[in-house]
């Protein structure tokens, strides 16, 4: 997947968007730190407009206007004015859960290519330091992130899930709408976003209120809005979730130059974690992105001998290496085969359409990496 450890990589853009902020008063537009993981961006591809329906708030991007808030600061306040009574250890207890865990709001998301729907709470200070927090490997980093995401899960539709589970049973692809639920959790008054005119006579960096039911882009809109009111009604147990689920159902192609055969699947965030566990960083690095993820969604390979019989390979190395040394005619086939694959009720994240504030200039479809958004907004927060 990503070429460098994603949270440090995430960090570090972070901290050269304050440094840029710091130098001259504004704050880089966050698209210019969309590639700290181009994997992901990989698997959650943006489409051409001319096949994409949105489902946005119309009105909340035409009436959005041009923003500079302040950030707020904890004022300081006369206690004396306040009716403070010391309870016992007891009811303080109970008061201490209730004012800490009574009173968050949740928010339900539809994993559609897992098949289930799920409530996810917002994330809070020590959240924010699990994801900031690097650790040592690509596998570690990943962990951390995914079991934060899980712990804020408060219900599933589908019935509890332990972590491993949830792992098992969650795309790949389907993680950008966890961290779309965790951005409209954690940050509901938020909802701006910086965007620099293409214009090359102005480039003005215009900040923009934009509702967060704005940000949602499908392929196949019907069909998607078709099979979310599907899944919200029927993934009422683990049963139905598999039924629904695109995990787990192999797609076999065979390549038209070597004849090798692909057995591909939707790969889950344990398939993730294991490529990350069972191969050394050393070589993902040595790898571009499109082929890693080849790697990700394929399980086995079976190749012919000189007689013509198949044998089959399972080995990720071993598999590695065949991509490797495809034709390039034939690794072209397969990524295209795979992208049918994740692109399958995908639903991927965008603003149709805004207005530089000083020319006027329409900036449309504009991908939101809304992972990087969710990072950067908890490190502005921290900072």
């Amino acid at each position: 997947m990503s070429e460098k450890n994603e949270n440090k990589d995430i960090f570090s853009a972070v901290q050269e968007m304050m440094e840029a902020k710091k130098q001259d008063g504004t704050l880089k537009k966050v698209s210019d730190v969309e590639n700290v993981d181009d994997a992901i961006a990989e698997l959650n591809p943006i489409t051409d407009a001319d096949v994409v329906e949105y489902e946005y708030d119309r009105d909340a991007v035409e009436n959005s206007i041009e923003v500079d808030a302040p950030k707020k600061k904890a004022e300081e306040i006369d206690v004396s004015l306040l009716k403070i009574s010391k309870k016992n250890a007891l009811e303080s207890s109970k008061m201490l859960k209730e004012a800490l865990y009574g009173k968050t709001s949740s928010v339900e998301i539809t994993a559609a290519q897992s098949g289930y729907t799920c409530k996810v709470s917002p994330l809070n200070n020590k959240d924010s330091f699990n994801i900031l927090n690097s650790e040592a490997t690509n596998f570690d980093n990943t962990k951390t992130t995914y079991k934060t995401i899980y712990d804020k899960i408060t219900e599933f539709s589908c019935g509890p899930m332990t972590f491993k589970e949830w792992l098992q049973n969650t795309s790949v692809s389907d993680i950008e709408t966890f961290y779309y639920g965790l951005y409209c959790a954690t940050f509901i008054d938020e909802g701006s976003f910086k965007f620099t005119c293409p214009n090359p006579k102005c480039g003005h960096i215009t900040e923009q209120k934009i509702s967060n039911k704005s940000l949602r882009r499908v392929i196949n809109f019907d069909e998607m809005t078709e099979l979310a009111n599907k899944i919200s009604k029927e993934s009422n147990s683990k049963e139905k979730m598999n039924e629904l689920s695109l995990l787990g159902k192999a797609k076999h192609v065979q390549l038209s130059k070597s004849k090798y055969v692909f057995e591909l699947k939707l790969p889950s965030l344990f398939d993730l974690l294991e490529l990350y566990r069972v191969i050394d960083e050393k070589i993902l690095k040595k790898h571009k992105d499109s082929e890693i993820n080849s790697l990700l969604c394929t399980s086995g390979v079976l190749i012919p001998d000189k007689n013509g019989i198949y044998n089959p390979f399972d080995d990720k190395l071993e598999i590695l290496e065949v991509i490797d040394n495809l034709p390039i005619s034939d690794a072209s086939e397969l990524r295209e085969a795979i992208l049918d694959i994740l692109e399958k009720h995908h639903v991927s994240y965008a603003i149709k359409s805004v207005k530089c504030a000083k020319c006027g200039k329409e900036i449309t479809d504009i991908p939101l990496d809304i992972r990087s958004i969710l990072f950067t907004l908890i490190y502005e927060n921290r900072s």
